[in-house]
């Protein structure tokens, strides 16, 4: 028996500052197409793992699709503002103007 990783597509909202879940049980390629569908109107997505099947069938409404969208919205926060508090940019690719 094969086990199939299921995926959890989250998307941001600007409105709220806060990733919103989108789809989830999906497969990795049907989770990949689906975030490239949203990315194309220029909203930020992200693909989670799921830890096992979703049973609720709307994934906003889904305990364990919010709790993971509260959870990468906490981290983007925390990130941010670490961000903000240092003037650094986080990721190591980018250069400040000093540079």
């Amino acid at each position: 028996m094969t086990t199939v990783n299921r995926k959890l597509v989250v998307c941001f909202d600007a409105a709220t500052n806060a990733f919103k879940p989108s789809a989830h049980n999906l497969s990795p390629e049907q989770a990949l197409d689906h975030a490239k569908a949203i990315e194309a109107d220029r909203t930020r997505t992200s693909v989670l793992e799921q830890e096992g099947r979703h049973h609720t069938v709307d994934p906003r409404r889904c305990r364990s699709c919010i709790n993971a969208a509260k959870k990468i919205t906490d981290e983007h926060s925390a990130r941010s503002s670490n961000q903000d508090q240092t003037g650094v940019a986080t990721d190591p690719g980018e250069q400040s103007e000093e540079d």
